[in-house]
C-alpha cells in the first residue's frame, strides 16, 4: 500500500511540475537583466539624510539634532573656509557642458553621495522559484536524515556481535548525511584580458580570488577552477595543484623545444612576412617558458645566455638528449616540493584568506618572464581551489580557461581539451563590436549545437564608449531613447539650479561681519542640506541616465547576437546573452574607487547572471534530494521491515535463489544491449559514411586544386608546415582538414540525431529488460507458497529497486550524453584528437621533409594522392574507423563500467538484503514488536516527508503554470 501511495504522490507531482528546459531557464534570469528606471527621478533625493563621511568631515561642531541649527560652539569663519577652499573645483566640475556627456566625471571634493548598496553581498539576492530553493526544504531535508538515525537507535539496542546488525548499521552511517549533488561546470571562454577573471571575482563576491590585470597579458595560465569547499576542509581556501604526468611534460618540452629551434635554428627562406611573425612569436613565448623552467638550471643566466645554451646542446645532442635532461630536471624540481601518487604530482595549499591563498599559489601559477626564482607553471596541470562561503559555488563550479586567442600559444592550448568536461559554455568578450567578434563566433559556431545550446555570451564592460557617438548610432538604429533626453534635461536643470545655490552661498560668504541669525540659518541650510542634496540629485540622475543608456545598447546588443547566433544552436532555442559590468559592479559595492558616475547593482548584470546560475542548477539538486527519500532511504527501510518480520521464513530461501539469478540474466541482457548498439552504429554511421567515400575523395581534390589556384605557393606550404590548420593576420584561418572532410561531417551530422534517438531507445529497453526481471522475481514463486508468503510486502520492496534501477539510469544518461557530445566534436571541430586531422598528419609530416627545387610540387602530388587513394589506408575510411572505435568505447565505458558497477553493486545489496531476511531472526519476541512498531511510525514519517516534497513541487508547478498562462 506504502508502495502504491508513494509511486502515485510522485507520478501526480511530476505530472504537475514538469521540467523546464535549459532555455526557459535563461530568457526567464535574462529578463531580470534590464531594470526598469524610475521615472519619479525629481523625487529621488528628498529626505535624503547626510553620509557619515559628510558629518565626519564637517569643521566645528555638530549640528543640534534637535533644531538643525550649528551649537553655541560653531565659528562662521570655519564654515566659510570650508567652501572657499572648494569653491573653484565645484564652479569648474558643474559648468553645463553645450555637448551631452554620458559619464561627467562629476567629483565632489568630502562629498559621498551615501550609497545604500555598500557592503553588498551576493546572500542578499533572493533564491529563485524553484522547489529545492524552498525555504521548507531545509527543514524537510533534516528530517530526511533523521530516519537513519533512528534506525541505528534500534540496532544500537541489538546484538552488536551480528553480522546483520553490523551490516546494517554499517548502512545506516552511510545515510546519516545526502549524497553531494554533482555539481555543474561551466568553463569560462574568451580572449586574454576581457575580463575572465574579474567574472569571477564579481560573481563569487570575493576581491582578488582570481587573477586579474589590465597590464595587457593574459593573468590565468593553467585551467583555475573554483568550487565550493572539499570534504572535510578544514581552512576557508584549499588550493589543489595537480602536475601533468612524465609523458605529458615530455610532450610539452618537445612542443616548446621544437618552436624554438623552427625559428631560431632552422628559418626557411621561405616563410612570407605574417610567416615568419608567427614562428617568432611562437619562439619568443617559447623561449619564455623554458627560461622560467630552467633559468636556475641548464638554462642560467641572461636570455640570450640562456638561447646560446639551447643553440649549443641542439647542436652537439640533437633535440631528443635536450628533451631528456629538460624532463630530468622537471622531475626534480617536483620531487622536491609535491606528493606523489600512481604518477601523479600534486600539492595542497590551505590558508585562512585570499591574501595568503594568493602569497603562496601566485609563485607557481605566475609566468611573468622578468621573475627572479624558477617558476613551474608550465608543468601545473590544473589548479582546484575549495572555497567556502560563496552561494554560487555551493551549485557549479566555474572554471576560468587561459586565453584561446592568446598570444601565449601553450596557454592557450591548454584550454581546449578542458572544454570537453564541462556541462556548460560562457563566452567573454567586450560589448563593443561583440556581434562582430572573431572568437565569439568560433566558439558559438563549433560548440553551440554539441553543448545542446548551454552556450551563453558573456559581454563586459558595458559602460564602455557610452558617449555622444553610441546616442547617435543607437538612434540611427531607430532605437527609443526618449528616456535618456528627458534625463539629460533633467540634468541640465540640477546643474543650473546648483549654480544658483553655489551663487547664494558666495553672497552670504561676502557678507561674514554680518552676524544677523538669519544670515547664519540661510548660510547653515545652503552648506549642509540644499548644496549637498543638489549634489546627490545631479549624481542619482546621472547614474539614472547612465543605466538607460547602458540599457539601450544591452538590449540592442542581445537581439543582434541571437540573430547572428541562433542557427549555430538547436531548433527553438535561443542564445542566452548576458551584459555586465565587473568595474561598476564593485564600485556600487564600494570595494573599488570610481570617478563620476556609476551604475547601480541590478544595472550591473552580475546579480541576473548568478540567478542564471543558481536556476540551471536547480534541476539537478532537486533529482539528487529526491533520490535519496525515494530510492536510497525507501529501499533500505523496506529492507529493515522484511529482516524484522521474519514471517514464512523457510520459505524465502526460493526468493533468495530468484534474486541470484537475476546477476546472470543481467549478463546475457548486456551482451544483447552491447550487440543491438553496435547494430546502431553500423546502420547509422558506418553505412552512409561508406557509401559516401567515393564522393568524400573527390571533393577533398577538388578542394584541394582550388586552393592551388587561388592561393599562393608559400601560403600552400605554410598549411602543410602547420598541419593543415593555418592563419594570420593577413590570411584568415582556416582548417584544411575540416574542408577536407566537410562530405563526411555533414553526414555525421546528419546522421547524428538518429543515433542519439536509437541509442535512447536502446537503452530504455535495457531498463525495461531489467525491470521485468526484477518484477518476476516473487511471480515465479510456487503458488503454494504465495499463500504463507508476505507477497505484498516484497513486491513493494521489488519495486522499490525498479524506482533505485531507473533514476540509476537517469543520473548515467547525462554522463553519456557528455560523451557523444566530445566525439561529434572531435568529428566536427580540427584538433589533435580530431578523427581525420590526426591521420592526416602522416602525409603532413611527409611533405615537410621535402626540400629544394620542385619541392612544393612533390608536395601537392603526395597530398593529392593521399586524398584520392581508396581501400584501408584512405583516410577517409580511417576516419570512420576512428569514429566508429570511439562511439564503441565511450558505449562500453558509460554502460557496462561506471552504470554496470552501480547495477552489479545494487544486485549484491539485494542479495545481501534477501539473504538477511532468510537468516533466523536474533531478536526476541517483545524486542520484534517493539522494532516492528518503530520501524511502522518510520514509514509513516518518510510516507510524510514524500508528501510534504511532492506538495512543495506542486506549489512551484501551479505558480510556473499562472506565470505561463
Amino acid at each position: 500500500m506504502a508502495g502504491t501511495t508513494d509511486s502515485a504522490l510522485r507520478e501526480e507531482s511530476e505530472t504537475a511540475l514538469g521540467k523546464r528546459s535549459y532555455d526557459q531557464i535563461s530568457q526567464d534570469t535574462q529578463s531580470r537583466n534590464l531594470p526598469p528606471i524610475k521615472n519619479t527621478i525629481d523625487n529621488s533625493c528628498k529626505g535624503e539624510r547626510l553620509s557619515q563621511e559628510d558629518r565626519s568631515s564637517e569643521v566645528g561642531s555638530i549640528d543640534s539634532p534637535s533644531t538643525g541649527r550649528p551649537t553655541s560652539g560653531m565659528d562662521i569663519d570655519d564654515l566659510e573656509h570650508r567652501h572657499a577652499t572648494t569653491s573653484d573645483s565645484l564652479q569648474e566640475s558643474l559648468e553645463i557642458s553645450s555637448e551631452s556627456d554620458i559619464d561627467d566625471d562629476i567629483e565632489y571634493e568630502n562629498q559621498d553621495i551615501g550609497d545604500a548598496t555598500a557592503g553588498y553581498s551576493e546572500r542578499q539576492e533572493p533564491f529563485p522559484a524553484f522547489p529545492v530553493y524552498d525555504t521548507g526544504m531545509a527543514a524537510l531535508k533534516d528530517r530526511m536524515v533523521q530516519i537513519p538515525v533512528q534506525i541505528l537507535r534500534l540496532l544500537g539496542r541489538l546484538n552488536p556481535s551480528s553480522e546483520v546488525v553490523q551490516s546494517q548499521t554499517h548502512r545506516a552511517v552511510r545515510m546519516l548525511s545526502l549524497p553531494a549533488p554533482r555539481r555543474r561546470r561551466i568553463a569560462i571562454l574568451g580572449d586574454a584580458g576581457k575580463g575572465k577573471s574579474s567574472l569571477i571575482n564579481s560573481l563569487t563576491d570575493i576581491d582578488d580570488l582570481a587573477r586579474s590585470s589590465s597590464g595587457g597579458s593574459s593573468c590565468t595560465c593553467v585551467p583555475m577552477e573554483y568550487q565550493g569547499p572539499f570534504q572535510a576542509q578544514s581552512e576557508p581556501f584549499e588550493a589543489q595543484i595537480i602536475y601533468h604526468s612524465k609523458a605529458q611534460i615530455r610532450e610539452m618540452l618537445e612542443k616548446l623545444v621544437s618552436d624554438c629551434i623552427a625559428f631560431h635554428f632552422k628559418a626557411d627562406s621561405d616563410w612570407d612576412a605574417s610567416e615568419r611573425e608567427l614562428y617568432q612569436r611562437r619562439a619568443h613565448n617559447a623561449c619564455d617558458i623554458l627560461f622560467s623552467l630552467f633559468r636556475n638550471g641548464i638554462l642560467a643566466g641572461t636570455r640570450d645566455a640562456a638561447l646560446q645554451v639551447l643553440r649549443i646542446c641542439y647542436t652537439k645532442e640533437g633535440s631528443e638528449k635536450l628533451v631528456d635532461r629538460m624532463l630530468s630536471s622537471s622531475e626534480a624540481m617536483l620531487n622536491k616540493r609535491t606528493f606523489h601518487d600512481g604518477g601523479v604530482h600534486f600539492e595542497t595549499i590551505k590558508a585562512p584568506s585570499v591574501a595568503k591563498l594568493r602569497a603562496t599559489l601566485d609563485p607557481i601559477i605566475a609566468s611573468s618572464s622578468q621573475a627572479t626564482l624558477t617558476a613551474i607553471w608550465p608543468l601545473v596541470k590544473q589548479v582546484t581551489i575549495g572555497i567556502r562561503g560563496p552561494r554560487i559555488l555551493e551549485q557549479v563550479a566555474l572554471i576560468d580557461l587561459p586565453g584561446i586567442s592568446d598570444t601565449n600559444q601553450f596557454r592557450a592550448e591548454n584550454c581546449h581539451d578542458y572544454i570537453k568536461t564541462c556541462d556548460e559554455l560562457w563566452i567573454v568578450a567586450s560589448i563593443v563590436r561583440i556581434v562582430d567578434d572573431r572568437t565569439v563566433y568560433q566558439s558559438i559556431s563549433r560548440y553551440g549545437k554539441a553543448f545542446k545550446g548551454k552556450v551563453a555570451v558573456i559581454a563586459t564592460c558595458i559602460d564602455g564608449g557610452a558617449d555622444g557617438k553610441l546616442v547617435a548610432w543607437l538612434e540611427a538604429e531607430a532605437v527609443n531613447l526618449q528616456q535618456y533626453h528627458e534625463l539629460t534635461e533633467q540634468l541640465r536643470l540640477k546643474k543650473t539650479a546648483l549654480m544658483e545655490l553655489k551663487k547664494e552661498l558666495k553672497v552670504f560668504n561676502d557678507r561674514r561681519t554680518d552676524k544677523k541669525n538669519d544670515v547664519l540659518e540661510r548660510l547653515k541650510d545652503l552648506t549642509f542640506v540644499e548644496i549637498p542634496q543638489a549634489k546627490r540629485g545631479i549624481m542619482h540622475t546621472a547614474s539614472n541616465r547612465l543605466e538607460v543608456l547602458v540599457n539601450a545598447r544591452n538590449e540592442k546588443v542581445r537581439i543582434g547576437l541571437q540573430e547572428v547566433f541562433d542557427s549555430y544552436l538547436p531548433e527553438r532555442m535561443q542564445l542566452a546573452v548576458f551584459c555586465v559590468s565587473n568595474l561598476h559592479y564593485a564600485a556600487a559595492k564600494g570595494r573599488r574607487a570610481r570617478k563620476g558616475t556609476k551604475l547601480s547593482i541590478q544595472a550591473t548584470g552580475i546579480p541576473a547572471l548568478r540567478d542564471h546560475v543558481v536556476s540551471s542548477a536547480a534541476l539537478g539538486l532537486l533529482e539528487n534530494t529526491e533520490h535519496y527519500i525515494y530510492n536510497t532511504i525507501t529501499v533500505f527501510l523496506r529492507d529493515m521491515v522484511l529482516w524484522v518480520d521474519e514471517s514464512a521464513a523457510p520459505y524465502r530461501q526460493e526468493l533468495l535463489q530468484n534474486v541470484n539469478d537475476l546477476r546472470v540474466r543481467y549478463e546475457f541482457r548486456a551482451e544483447d544491449r552491447r550487440k543491438r548498439f553496435d547494430s546502431i552504429v553500423y546502420q547509422t554511421i558506418t553505412k552512409p559514411l561508406q557509401a559516401q567515400h567515393e564522393k568524400c575523395r573527390e571533393h577533398a581534390v577538388k578542394t584541394l586544386r582550388r586552393k592551388e589556384r587561388q592561393s599562393h605557393w608559400q601560403t600552400m606550404l605554410a598549411f602543410i608546415r602547420h598541419f593543415g590548420n593555418w592563419g594570420t593576420k593577413a590570411c584568415t584561418q582556416e582548417s584544411w582538414n575540416e574542408q577536407f572532410a566537410r562530405l563526411s561531417i555533414d553526414v555525421v551530422n546528419a546522421a547524428w540525431p538518429s543515433l542519439k534517438a536509437q541509442r535512447v531507445t536502446c537503452t530504455c529497453d535495457f531498463f525495461k529488460a531489467l525491470s521485468n526481471d526484477l518484477k518476476e522475481v516473487t511471480s515465479a514463486l510456487d503458488s503454494d507458497l504465495v499463500e504463507h508468503f508476505p507477497a505484498d510486502r516484497f513486491q513493494n520492496l521489488i519495486n522499490t529497486y525498479v524506482h533505485y534501477f531507473e533514476s540509476m539510469f537517469s543520473i548515467n544518461n547525462d554522463d553519456y550524453e557528455k560523451s557523444l557530445r566530445n566525439v561529434l566534436l572531435d568529428v566536427t571541430v580540427d584538433s589533435e584528437q580530431n578523427f581525420f586531422g590526426s591521420n592526416m598528419k602522416k602525409i603532413y609530416k611527409s611533405c615537410q621533409r621535402e626540400f629544394g627545387p620542385g619541392m612544393f610540387r612533390r608536395s601537392m602530388n603526395k597530398l593529392e594522392h593521399y586524398l584520392a587513394q581508396a581501400g584501408p589506408d584512405s583516410p577517409f575510411v580511417q576516419m570512420e574507423r576512428s569514429l566508429v572505435r570511439a562511439l564503441r568505447t565511450k558505449d562500453r565505458h558509460n554502460i557496462d563500467k561506471k552504470l554496470g558497477k552501480q547495477l552489479c553493486e545494487a544486485y549484491i545489496l539485494m542479495s545481501d538484503s534477501f539473504s538477511m531476511m532468510s537468516q533466523e531472526n536474533i531478536m526476541t519476541s517483545s524486542e520484534k514488536a517493539t522494532a516492528l512498531k518503530e520501524l511502522e511510525s518510520i514509514e509513516k514519517e518518510r510516507i510524510s516527508i514524500v508528501q510534504d516534497l511532492d506538495g512543495i513541487k506542486h506549489k512551484y508547478a501551479v505558480a510556473n503554470q499562472e506565470e505561463g498562462a
